[in-house]
């Protein structure tokens, strides 16, 4: 997956700070949280299908349902 640089944010704190933001909607959160956990979820996903051409689509995905349901955290 190729890396989308981003300005980084001021949410380098703990998870909680960062969903907190996330649902405040605060400027930046989802930006942070995409920074923070795009490359591990990239490589889980890369572990479970292989090198597959739609891996990049699959954790949009995986991001979009996640930022749908910080309701249920």
């Amino acid at each position: 997956m190729e890396a989308h640089r981003v300005p980084s944010c001021s949410f380098a704190g703990d998870e909680s700070s960062l969903l907190e933001a996330m649902r405040e909607r605060r400027p930046g959160a989802q930006a942070a949280f995409f920074e923070r956990y795009a490359r591990p979820v990239a490589r889980t996903i890369t572990r479970v299908l292989g090198p597959d051409l739609e891996r990049d689509d699959v954790c949009q995905e995986a991001f979009a349902a996640a930022l749908t349901s910080l309701h249920l955290l």
